[in-house]
This record gives C-alpha cells, sequence and structure tokens, in this order.
C-alpha cells in the first residue's frame, strides 16, 4: 500500500475514539493480457487476486473491476473490507499488511461500532 497515513490525513469525524472498526476502501489498476475485453479481465482479475496475501482473499471483498483502458486493456478493482482496530492508522496497517504496494486507499476509512 503506498503511502503512509496518520490521524493528521483524516477529517477529525474520523478520529472518533468509540470505533472499533473501519470500513477500509482500496483501488488499484491492473494490466490485463488477451486478444479480448473478457480474457483480459480474467488476467487483470488473476493480477489482483495475487495481489491480496492469501491468508486474507476471503477476508477482502473484491469487485470484477472496470475498464479504464484498452490499449493495453487496463481495469480499475476496488476491494473492501471491515478491519477491527482501536484506531483508523492500526486499521491502514493491516490493510497494508494484507494487500501488495499496488493497492491506494480510496476515501477515508468509515468509522464502525461492532458490538462484542
Amino acid at each position: 500500500m503506498a503511502g503512509y497515513y496518520d490521524s493528521d490525513d483524516f477529517d477529525e469525524e474520523y478520529m472518533d475514539e468509540e470505533a472499533n472498526a473501519f470500513e477500509v476502501t482500496m483501488t488499484a489498476l491492473f494490466e490485463g493480457v488477451g486478444h479480448s475485453e473478457e480474457s483480459a479481465r480474467f488476467s487483470a482479475l488473476d493480477s489482483a487476486q495475487e495481489s491480496i496475501n492469501p491468508e486474507f482473499h476471503g477476508d477482502w471483498d473484491l469487485d470484477g473491476g472496470t475498464l479504464v483502458g484498452e490499449d493495453p486493456y487496463r481495469f480499475e478493482f476496488t476491494t473492501v473490507k471491515v478491519i477491527e482496530a482501536d484506531s483508523v492508522e492500526a486499521a491502514l496497517d493491516i490493510a497494508a499488511s494484507e494487500l501488495s504496494d499496488d493497492w491506494e486507499l480510496a476515501g477515508d476509512p468509515e468509522p464502525l461500532y461492532l458490538d462484542d
């Protein structure tokens, strides 16, 4: 995950001390190989899936990708996970350990309140 974040990078509302989890949304571009959009999408999807640490494949909700370029075929993927953490910084540290550096944060993590 490119970049490092601390509490100064987020709006004050995201520093709510009662939050015990954060919904983190990440995006990344992957190039697909193939003679058609469909085959290139599968190739790019494979790359996106491989960029998620195998221990956490089922934890991240990965979309099917959106075509953003045709020469070569490039697709933007979005993945989302609810991460239990005491702070947004801790949630982002966890995300960084589970995803490759291809992924970028897409907006501020959403604070959540999970019942134990």
